[in-house]
């Protein structure tokens, strides 16, 4: 066992945080219309994907379980509110935003299903969530320990989550491979277990030399994911809520 992440306090940059947030602006951009539409990120962390989701010309908010991550989010994009705040009682009202983006996040809840049923409960009818979670439990690894999550996702389990709270099922497809793959078990996981006594695991920082590198090394990654290839470390999925909502059960 190994001391869990202080999220907030570490930085998480590095390319498959890179790609991750293309894939799911990408998929953002695609399937919910441009203008005042509202987006809502769901955990924002320190804001890079918002900041992201901002520049395209959504009006975004967001929020997230840690003061240090909010601080941060802040700080980049002073225009937009962010506030503290669990997935299990997202602090807006029904039927209120365009749309929900959720990067990385339900893999560390003990409750996801409370969670899926709240993005719905918020959604306006036809309102859509883009969603990423790890992939496939067998890769369960040191990352998984570091990282506080409480499972990783097969592509079915994840459909089955949210058509279960009224969701219906746009795209759902792993992301990660060969590039992503290759990084994630042969030399970041590994490198974890050489430092996983240490704090401060360092990521890189962001710039567009490192935008441009990430861009072209992982274009075979960006390949793999239009071929919807059933390999990868990870998941993405889009998922509409109907026009007209029967209401689901709590």
């Amino acid at each position: 066992m190994i001391e869990q992440r202080k999220w907030g306090e570490s930085s998480s940059f590095g390319p498959r945080q890179w790609l991750r947030h293309q894939l799911l602006l990408d998929l953002l951009v695609r399937h919910v219309p441009k203008g005042d539409t509202r987006v809502l990120d769901a955990g924002c962390g320190e804001g890079r994907l918002a900041e992201l989701i901002a520049e395209k010309g959504f009006e975004v908010t967001g929020f997230d379980d840690s003061e240090a991550s909010i601080a941060q989010a802040r700080a980049r994009l002073p225009e937009a509110k962010f506030w503290v705040g669990t997935m299990d009682q997202i602090k807006l009202e029904d039927s209120s935003v365009d749309a929900v983006v959720s990067g990385e996040v339900l893999e560390h809840l003990d409750d996801d299903k409370a969670a899926v049923r709240e993005m719905f409960r918020i959604l306006k009818p036809g309102g859509t969530a883009v969603v990423s979670v790890p992939g496939s439990q067998r890769l369960w690894s040191i990352d998984d320990d570091w990282s506080g999550h409480k499972r990783r996702y097969a592509p079915g389990g994840l459909t089955s989550l949210f058509e279960a709270a009224g969701f219906s099922t746009v795209d759902c497809r792993y992301w990660g491979f060969p590039v992503i793959y290759t990084y994630y078990r042969l030399y970041y996981i590994q490198m974890l277990k050489k430092r996983a006594e240490q704090t401060g695991l360092a990521g890189l920082r962001p710039s567009s030399f490192v935008n441009s590198l990430f861009a072209l090394a992982l274009l075979p990654d960006r390949l793999s994911y239009l071929l919807r290839l059933p390999l990868g470390i990870g998941l993405v999925a889009v998922f509409r809520k109907p026009q007209a909502s029967p209401g689901v059960s709590r």
